[in-house]
C-alpha cells in the first residue's frame, strides 16, 4: 500500500503552538504540524506526551548507529541541558526517543519537506539531522535573523539547507527588492541611524535574562531555598541567577572605579556570546568556554597590540567575576567591557572584530572593519570575512589583519546582506498569527522552486 505524502513542520514554543493552531485550517491539508511539547493540540501532535523519565531506552550508540552522530551532539545545545534541569541521562533516553518516534512517522508517511521553525533544541535537531541524511528528503531550518530590517525590533526568518546556517551553502536568487533593503540597512547603520547592539543592551537592563535588582536576584534565593527544603536536587539555574547578579554587581563597581575608554595602541575587539544560545552551543561549540577563547587569542596577539572584550549584552554576569579578574592579572593586555558599554566607539577604533558568529559581525562590515570569524555563521564565508579553520593560523591572520587588512567593500557587504534577505521573509517583533502567511509564503516559495508543489498541492 502506497504511503500518503506528508510535509512535516516541526516547532517547538509555546508562541508557535499558539499560532498554528489559531490558522490550522490555512495550510494545505499534506503538511503535518509537530510541536516538541508533551501536550497534544486538536491541530498537532504533542510529540513528548508519551515521553516520562521513566523510559527505558538510554542505549548511548543508537544515535551513533542511526547517524553516525553522538548522541550529545544532539542535546548539548538544549537550553534545559544548558541549564542542567535534568539529568544527562534523561536527555539520551529523550534523544532515542526522539529519534525512534521519528522512525514511526516515516514508516507510516512519505516524508517529503521538513521545515523546522526555531533553533537548537534536542528536539529540532534530531529531526534536522535525521532528515538531512535522506537526499529525497527536502529540509529547510527557519531561524530568524535579528535587525535586518529598518525596524530595529523586527527579525526576519530565513529558509536555510542545515543546522550550519552557513549561506554559501544556497544557491542564491539575488532579487532586487531585496537589494533594496540590504542597502537601506547598510546606510542606516552606517550612519548610526540604527545601532543593533543598543537594543540587546536595553533587554539587558529590561532584566529579562539576569536578575537587575536585589528584589530580582531574591526571587531566585527564595526559590533555591524552597528547593533545599522539599529536598530537590536541581537547583543550578537559580545558583547560576544568584551568581550571575554578583558578577554583574562588582562589574558595576568597576565601572564606577575606572570607566573604560577606547586604548590608544592598536587593539582587536572581542565580542563574547550568550553561553546559552545555540548560535554559541550548537554552531560554536568547540568555543563554549569563552574565558579559554579570549585567553587563547590574549597569547597569540600581534607584539604591541591589545585586546577588548565586550561581554554580551543580554547576559550580563554570566562570565564569573572571578575568572575575568584572573584573566586580567594574567594578561594585562586585556580589558573587560561589561554589558553597558556601547561598542560603537570601541569599533570605530579597533584593527579588527573578533567573533563566534555574532550579528555583531555585520555590523563591523558595514563599518569597513576586518572581521575574523571562528565559528559557522550565515556570513563566515564571506569574502568580507577571515575565517579562521585551523586554530594554528590565528597568530598569522591576526598579523595579517594589523599589517595588510582586507577591509569590506560596500557592494560585497550589500551583495551579502542582499543574499540573505533574498532567502528570508519578514516576521513579526513577537510572534504572531500574521507571522503565519510569512511562513506560508516561504515554504510555498521553496517548495515551487524544488519542483515539490505541484505534487504536493
Amino acid at each position: 500500500m502506497e504511503r500518503e505524502s506528508k510535509i512535516l513542520i516541526i516547532y517547538c514554543s509555546p508562541e508557535s503552538t499558539q499560532m498554528f493552531a489559531h490558522a490550522q485550517r490555512e495550510l494545505p491539508k499534506n503538511i503535518m504540524l509537530i510541536q516538541g511539547l508533551n501536550i497534544t493540540k486538536s491541530n498537532s501532535e504533542g510529540f513528548y506526551k508519551d515521553f516520562s523519565k521513566d523510559y527505558s531506552d538510554a542505549d548511548n550508540g543508537y544515535a551513533s548507529k542511526l547517524l553516525g552522530l553522538d548522541a550529545s551532539y544532539l542535546y548539548q545545545s538544549d537550553q534545559d541541558f544548558q541549564y542542567r534541569r535534568h539529568s544527562e541521562e534523561y536527555f539520551l533516553k529523550k534523544t532515542n526517543y526522539t529519534l525512534q518516534k521519528i522512525e514511526e512517522i516515516c514508516s507510516q508517511y512519505n516524508i517529503t519537506a521538513l521545515f523546522s521553525v526555531g533553533g537548537g533544541s534536542l528536539f529540532t535537531n534530531c529531526f534536522v539531522e535525521y532528515f538531512s541524511r535522506k537526499p529525497e528528503v527536502l529540509v529547510r531550518r527557519m531561524p530568524t535573523l535579528s535587525y535586518l530590517t529598518a525596524d530595529s525590533l523586527s527579525s526576519r526568518y530565513l529558509f536555510l539547507k542545515s543546522n550550519s546556517y552557513v549561506l554559501s551553502e544556497e544557491t542564491i536568487t539575488r532579487f532586487d527588492w531585496a537589494r533594496k533593503l540590504a542597502t537601506e540597512y547598510y546606510d542606516r547603520v552606517r550612519d548610526a541611524k540604527q545601532r543593533p547592539d543598543d537594543d540587546a543592551r536595553k533587554s539587558a537592563k529590561s532584566g529579562m535574562f539576569t536578575p537587575t535588582s536585589p528584589s530580582s536576584a531574591l526571587k531566585y534565593l527564595i526559590r533555591y531555598v524552597g528547593k533545599k527544603i522539599l529536598g530537590r536536587k536541581n537547583t543550578f539555574e537559580e545558583i547560576l541567577r544568584i551568581k550571575t547578579y554578583i558578577s554583574r554587581l562588582r562589574l558595576d563597581l568597576d565601572r564606577l572605579l575606572n570607566k573604560i575608554n577606547p586604548p590608544s595602541k592598536p587593539f582587536f575587539l572581542l565580542i563574547l556570546h550568550d553561553p546559552t544560545d545555540s548560535q554559541l552551543t550548537f554552531r560554536g561549540r568547540h568555543y563554549t568556554d569563552q574565558i579559554a577563547m579570549a585567553r587563547m587569542i590574549a597569547s597569540n596577539l600581534p607584539h604591541g597590540t591589545e585586546l577588548v572584550i565586550k561581554e554580551h549584552p543580554v547576559y550580563p554576569g554570566m562570565i564569573p567575576y572571578g575568572e575575568i579578574k584572573l584573566m586580567r592579572d594574567k594578561y594585562p593586555k586585556c580589558t573587560y567591557l561589561d554589558y553597558t558599554y556601547n561598542i560603537a566607539p570601541f569599533l570605530k577604533k579597533c584593527v579588527a572584530l573578533i567573533t563566534i558568529n555574532s550579528t555583531a559581525g555585520v555590523e563591523a562590515m558595514i563599518n569597513r572593519k576586518p572581521v575574523i570569524v571562528l565559528g559557522d555563521s550565515f556570513y563566515s564565508e564571506s569574502a568580507c570575512c577571515y575565517r579562521v579553520r585551523d586554530l594554528s593560523r590565528l597568530t598569522n591572520i591576526l598579523a595579517e589583519t594589523l599589517h595588510s587588512p582586507k577591509i569590506p567593500k560596500r557592494e560585497e557587504v550589500i551583495d551579502l546582506l542582499a543574499d540573505t534577505i533574498s532567502l528570508s521573509y519578514p516576521r513579526s517583533s513577537q510572534l504572531k498569527y500574521d507571522d503565519l502567511e510569512v511562513i506560508k509564503e516561504g515554504i510555498t516559495t521553496v517548495l515551487r522552486e524544488n519542483d515539490l508543489l505541484r505534487n504536493e498541492s
